[in-house]
């Protein structure tokens, strides 16, 4: 092995070496970043695959083959190699040598046969036997058999592309395997031909790491892959841009130190690998934990001065707010209510367009803890969801899906208005969860979203059979009452549903008795030594939603029903003409929930002042009508298909604005070679000029093309410092203006030969001056006018 990598150190340089392995190692990590987020990828397929090309494409990077015939040689060369291993063709292809092989031999004995009876004169004779011809069956037979392999492989191919074609996708890994190895293939190739042919490796590496960057940003992989693409292209700028130099001071005979290249490896390598490492790590150290641990050292501690942040002038800042901190405070949540003002009815809070059938009652939080001064919830986990997420997976069966379009009017508060249980918004949204099945309420920051939630479908009669067979997590949360709850409380929920055989009955039972109570704002704060309920059923006997529903949630569940308090607005005024609700903050409401099992949470209306809920006596309406069970696109799978028409017309704006610049240079140079050779001249001078300003050449009417030509040398010369790109502009400048002097000035007109080369060096320098004004544009360059 030590003398193999000595020969090959020897004979392609160990700068070449290092170069080589370095793309390598960048081909390797693209081909491992895909593996991770591509089903049924073979990393060792594709590597290997990447790696023949990287050399083939270094190859042909010096073979006098023009650009665009090295590129249809190496598809060719990769379409077969793709198919023979994708296809698994290797045995049949050896089979198809050896049948070949046995062929040339069958002729070369058929013609030495012949050679030796005309050398010997043997004259012709019916008796004597004739030379037998070379039997083709066996290769023939060996070529059907790789033909109908390559034939299957590409037929699977077709299958699949035509049903992408059809918008009926599938995945199959025979053509999965052909698309990315061919595109890693395309892509190996590039690098190695960029590398050697331009020495630019950042535009070698460049398709590479863009296709990884977009794969990992479309399904929100982890970019820790694109570090070594970045390493190999800040360690390979160095070397390459150096190996050009080295190259052009041979060319021109400048002697160098013989072991420069190894100072500049041994000084470049790990100062891009700091740079690197640096990169990496920074983003880690965060400023939040840094202040975090300085304000733990500056807390008072045993033998520490308390006021130590004080003297060193530290404002300590609360944490910041949450949009879920005034509901998260115990007490009643609508105790805001108490004394408000007639124009309370007059501020519009929401306006609100739904399909549900029917009015509907806006959720934003639910309490599950009581403690007789009021409600709070458990303890919560707070997870962040994307737009078109799905926060509630469900299947929708006994549920009807609603969508809501709910816009603030004003800031709003932050929370999440829906019906039901939330399913998913078309913002970035919060749920805070006390369970995995228990939702405490939802934050959003957009003054206007889409929601999409899911609504029990049930009859009384379904209710009534539900049964009492509740969930774990439901009887340990839903059926607490604190201990000090008054015995009265207890016994009133007894008495009132004695007589109710089920679940529901009993729950329409407390429903209709707090009906009869007084609804009113107007009434003074409960005392500090009274449970509120006990209180509101026994004293007051009046009061407002959060006395209402509290009172039910109580006495529902000291009746055995697991039931919570729930926050919200009631449906407001709906309006005809525009086809929504009017909410406004005298609909801010507090209602009963009663869970059921299979039908989950059914909202009651306990107060007064509103009516009663209602359940539809038949749910076969959903049946017959089943968009508004379940629609045929729900909003999740409308964002995702948003979300990937956007994707597509990314990619789709760069294809038709490259299609649009290539057809139009193919104009462009259609017009310059079929115009006069003279005109074509001047034409092209005149571009020349037009394009001084950009660069900050200043050009006169009264300049000779000369002087313009020595100004805008002088301009690229400050440019040109280091980069190979700009360093044959100027020779490209002469000629062209020495050809625009004759055509202007010479009794002699150019011939079309001296056209067609002034009309393919000026493409050559037009994008290095295009370059050039793209350098321009960074801060560091100079921009006087020369």
């Amino acid at each position: 092995m030590s003398r193999t990598l000595g020969w090959l150190a020897r004979h392609a340089g160990a700068e070449t070496i290092a170069i080589l392995a370095i793309l390598s190692l960048a081909l390797g990590s693209l081909t491992v970043g895909l593996q991770s987020i591509l089903r049924g990828f073979d990393v060792w397929l594709v590597l290997t695959t990447a790696l023949a090309g990287l050399m083939l494409g270094w190859v042909l990077a010096k073979s006098p083959l023009p650009g665009w015939l090295a590129s249809v040689v190496g598809c060719i060369v990769g379409i077969e190699i793709i198919l023979g291993r994708v296809g698994q063709l290797g045995g049949k292809l050896l089979a198809v040598g050896r049948a070949f092989e046995q062929l040339a031999w069958d002729i070369w004995n058929v013609t030495a046969n012949v050679l030796q009876n005309v050398t010997a004169n043997v004259p012709y004779s019916p008796n004597v036997p004739r030379v037998a011809l070379p039997n083709t069956d066996r290769l023939l037979s060996a070529l059907t058999a790789v033909w109908n392999d390559i034939a299957t492989v590409l037929i699977r191919f077709s299958d699949w592309a035509q049903q992408i074609l059809n918008g009926q996708p599938s995945f199959d890994p025979v053509a999965n395997a052909l698309v990315w190895s061919f595109l890693l293939w395309a892509i190996a190739i590039w690098t190695g031909w960029a590398a050697r042919s331009r020495a630019q490796p950042f535009e070698a590496l460049l398709p590479g790491t863009a296709l990884l960057a977009a794969m990992l940003a479309y399904t929100r992989s982890s970019a820790a892959y694109l570090v070594p693409l970045f390493a190999a292209t800040l360690v390979l700028m160095p070397l390459v841009v150096h190996r050009a130099r080295e190259s052009r001071w041979a060319r021109e005979g400048i002697d160098v130190a013989e072991d420069i290249h190894m100072d500049v490896m041994f000084t470049a390598i790990p100062l891009s690998l700091a740079l690197i490492v640096a990169a990496v790590f920074a983003p880690s150290i965060s400023a939040q934990e840094i202040a975090r641990w300085a304000q733990n050292m500056l807390e008072p501690r045993v033998g520490v001065a308390s006021d130590l942040p004080d003297s060193l002038g530290l404002l300590i800042q609360p944490a910041p707010p949450s949009p879920f901190d005034p509901v998260l405070a115990p007490g009643l949540p609508r105790e805001h209510l108490i004394g408000a003002g007639p124009e309370l009815s007059k501020q519009v809070a929401l306006l609100v367009r739904t399909n549900a059938d029917g009015p509907s009652y806006w959720r934003a939080s639910t309490y599950d803890r009581y403690n007789g001064r009021g409600w709070f919830t458990s303890a919560t986990d707070t997870v962040n969801y994307r737009a078109g997420e799905i926060a509630v997976p469900h299947d929708g069966v006994g549920y009807c899906r609603v969508r809501q379009e709910i816009q603030f009017v004003g800031d709003g508060n932050g929370l999440l208005y829906a019906t039901g249980v939330l399913i998913t918004a078309d913002h970035d949204f919060a749920v805070a969860w006390r369970s995995a099945e228990d939702a405490f309420g939802a934050s959003i920051q957009a003054t206007s979203y889409r929601a999409e939630s899911l609504t029990p479908i049930a009859t009384e009669a379904q209710l009534q059979q539900a049964g009492s067979h509740y969930p774990e997590w439901v009887t340990e949360r839903y059926l607490f009452l604190p201990d000090d709850v008054p015995p009265r409380v207890l016994a009133l929920a007894r008495d009132l549903t004695a007589s109710r055989r089920t679940p529901y009955d009993r729950a329409r039972a407390l429903e209709t008795y707090l009906h009869a109570f007084a609804y009113t704002l107007d009434l003074p704060a409960p005392p500090s030594s009274r449970d509120v309920v006990d209180y509101f059923l026994f004293d007051l006997q009046k009061g407002y939603c959060d006395y209402f529903a509290s009172a039910m949630v109580v006495l529902a569940r000291a009746a055995g029903l697991p039931a919570r308090l729930v926050v919200g607005y009631a449906p407001g005024r709906y309006e005809a003409e525009n086809e929504g609700y009017v909410v406004t903050e005298a609909d801010a409401h507090s209602w009963a929930e009663i869970y059921f099992p299979d039908y989950g949470w059914i909202e009651f209306e306990p107060t007064s002042s509103r009516a009663a809920t209602t359940l539809p006596d038949d749910t076969s309406i959903f049946d017959q009508d089943p968009s508004k069970a379940k629609p045929t696109l729900s909003l999740s799978e409308e964002l995702q298909a948003s979300d990937n028409r956007r994707f597509l017309l990314l990619p789709a704006a760069l294809a038709l604005l490259v299609l649009a610049g290539f057809a139009w240079s193919v104009i462009d140079d259609w017009r310059l070679r079929v115009a006069a050779p003279n005109a074509a001249i001047n034409s092209i001078y005149a571009r020349l000029v037009r394009f001084a300003p950009r660069l900050g050449v200043a050009v006169a009417v009264a300049d000779t093309p000369d002087e313009i030509t020595a100004r805008f040398a002088t301009r690229l010369a400050t440019i040109a410092k280091n980069r190979h790109a700009l360093q044959s502009a100027e020779s490209e400048l002469r000629w062209l203006s020495a050809m625009y002097i004759r055509a202007c000035y010479s009794p002699h007109a150019l011939d079309v030969a001296e056209q067609a080369q002034a009309v393919k060096v000026w493409h050559t320098l037009h994008r290095r001056l295009w370059w050039a004004w793209m350098l321009l544009s960074l801060p560091f360059f100079p921009r006087e006018v020369e």
